[in-house]
């Protein structure tokens, strides 16, 4: 485990969402030596504490997000196994997660509709036979990623930067060149407009264009780094929230709590048996116990149910850029 000094800890919380930011932008942020900056930033990449990624928001491509939580039937040390087995088949899974608590499993999946995902999961569950007791499929309506406030310095007065994933279609029309830039940089987020071009074949002026309408359009959200919290002695957890009346109201309200709150750094709105997620990251035990009775305090007889689930391992589905192409076809 990777003790942060103060010093790395501003440097962490400052680059998660600046990727692609200069060292020379980030020296005079925050207010460190260049080379300074450039040694803890490498220091975080070579112990795999930072990876880097591109955002990139597949519901403005046209596709619906969906979260599949599921609970095993029995606790046979092969179920892991045998479900990667399965679900290396259905290209749809984007992502999983392994969880301890209510759920042992969160499928992260794209389609184009309902049925899809209903095929899918009759292709998962009539191939590995009665792997699963339960599982609830959640459609994703909106996806919002706060900075991780708990690494923040507590004597400086900061805001927390947040990006949004709309859940909402583009009215851009996209061709098989927009998905072939999504693939490249999916796969190699540093890559530069001239090293794209190399590897495309296309002018760099067509692509400067390309990719600024992919920003514009909220398609692609920029660069950020994934932190590895358990390299930190960090816990990550999920706290599924059923609410007794859902009004705008009390969503605006729940939303403006987890933007200020110092350790949920991401919440999803969703449709199906659970209304949202909080993503909550905490070395503390007792913070978690206590933000899930500060939640019951604030908002009262308001929510219904709350279900934590504590994420353990997230396996990735391999990105290629023919992933990006086929897009193209399931949204026309």
């Amino acid at each position: 485990m990777l003790r942060l000094t103060s010093e790395e800890r501003r440097v962490l919380s400052f680059i998660q969402f600046r990727a692609r930011a200069p060292i020379s932008l980030l020296s005079k942020e925050l207010d460190l030596r260049a080379h300074r900056v450039r040694y803890i930033v490498d220091k975080f990449e070579e112990r795999s504490v930072i990876t880097p990624l591109t955002r990139i928001d597949v519901q403005a491509l046209g596709l619906k997000q969906y979260s599949i939580w599921c609970t095993f039937s029995s606790s046979a040390p092969d179920n892991l196994s045998l479900f990667y087995q399965e679900a290396a088949k259905i290209p749809s899974i984007s992502w999983v997660g392994i969880y301890c608590g209510e759920y042992d499993l969160m499928l992260g999946m794209h389609a184009r509709e309902d049925s899809e995902v209903d095929a899918a999961i009759a292709q998962l569950v009539g191939a590995a036979g009665p792997l699963f007791s339960q599982m609830s499929r959640l459609q994703e309506r909106y996806w919002v990623t706060y900075e991780k406030k708990h690494f923040f310095d507590s004597s400086v007065s900061r805001t927390s930067e947040e990006v949004v994933f709309l859940g909402k279609r583009s009215q851009v029309d996209f061709d098989s060149l927009d998905f072939k830039i999504l693939g490249f940089l999916a796969e190699a987020p540093f890559l530069s407009l001239t090293q794209l071009s190399q590897r495309l074949g296309v002018p760099t002026q067509t692509l400067h264009y390309r990719v600024g309408r992919l920003e514009a359009s909220r398609v692609l959200l920029g660069g950020a780094y994934s932190i590895r919290h358990r390299e930190l002695g960090i816990g990550a957890f999920g706290l599924l929230v059923k609410v007794a009346c859902l009004t705008p109201e009390f969503e605006r309200n729940l939303r403006n709590y987890c933007r200020l709150h110092r350790n949920i750094v991401g919440m999803g709105r969703y449709s199906g048996e659970w209304d949202f997620e909080l993503y909550v990251e905490s070395g503390d035990a007792h913070e978690l116990h206590m933000l899930r009775l500060e939640l019951l305090k604030v908002f009262g007889m308001q929510i219904h149910k709350i279900s934590i689930v504590t994420l353990t391992r997230v396996q990735m589905a391999e990105c290629r850029i023919g992933q990006y192409q086929s897009l193209l076809e399931q949204t026309r």
